[in-house]
């Protein structure tokens, strides 16, 4: 098994009668329908990037929200705006200690251990650059860094976060026409390098055969991730960053 600490991940608690509801007409995907939880965006009117994360139902009519760090209180100004008449509280509960684990095949189930147990973990800058290079070989977006407001939440390619028959929501005429379109100009990639190359820098420059295509966005290790143009953004594309080879995925 595989733990990380995801203690300084954002985690904003939603609670209300009119939770479920009032997030439903703020996010990409269909909360209503989610059994348990969904991966969401949260956009501007704009369908921009204002957040991004999952969503996790509690059996009260709660939510919590789990995203990459540092989320919580524009996320929290943002929705704030809307909640009027709404009985909806928002509370950022980031400091809080959160675990993300990872089972591999064959590993026993058992019951969840109790509360007072304690986890043994490496908080060396090393156990901070394979959590990384986990989070990047997975191609997930940090909010702030691989994905901003000046992003389409279509650019994350992400489809599964994008509901596109749940109705109306903040952001989902422009979401809808982009769809009837057909495409977005660019789109967030992966890039690998080979390994003993030196590590890619956040904001170098992706090119191929010379002509700049795109940007990388985050590094860790011998991965990367990028904004790239569309044209060059199909997984197995040959690149170069800052004239080291590298492929996409």
């Amino acid at each position: 098994m595989t733990a990380f600490d995801l203690t300084g991940w954002t985690r904003v608690a939603v609670t209300g009668a009119d939770a479920v509801k009032f997030l439903q007409n703020f996010c990409t995907n269909d909360l209503l329908k989610a059994k348990c939880s969904c991966e969401a965006f949260f956009t501007s009117e704009k369908a921009r990037v204002l957040g991004h994360g999952w969503l996790l139902k509690d059996q009260d009519g709660s939510v919590q929200f789990v995203g990459t760090p540092d989320q919580g209180p524009g996320l929290i100004a943002h929705l704030s705006k809307y909640a009027l008449m709404e009985d909806v509280e928002f509370a950022d509960e980031s400091g809080d200690p959160l675990w993300f684990e990872s089972r591999t095949d064959g590993w026993p189930e058992g019951d969840p251990l109790e509360g007072g147990t304690f986890y043994l973990c490496d908080p060396s800058e090393d156990a901070w650059r394979l959590s990384e290079e986990a989070r990047i070989a997975a191609k997930l977006p940090r909010i702030g860094t691989d994905l901003t407001e000046a992003n389409l939440c279509m650019e994350a390619d992400r489809p599964w976060a994008i509901c596109y028959t749940k109705g109306c929501y903040l952001g989902q005429e422009p979401v809808a026409r982009v769809r009837a379109l057909g495409r977005v100009n660019k789109l967030l990639r992966g890039l690998t390098i080979p390994h003993g190359s030196p590590p890619a820098e956040q904001g170098a420059i992706v090119t191929c055969d010379g002509e700049a295509i795109g940007v990388v966005t985050s590094a860790a290790g011998n991965v990367a991730l990028g904004m790239l143009k569309r044209k060059w953004a199909e997984p197995g594309t040959a690149v170069q960053i800052d004239g080291i080879d590298a492929t996409v995925f």
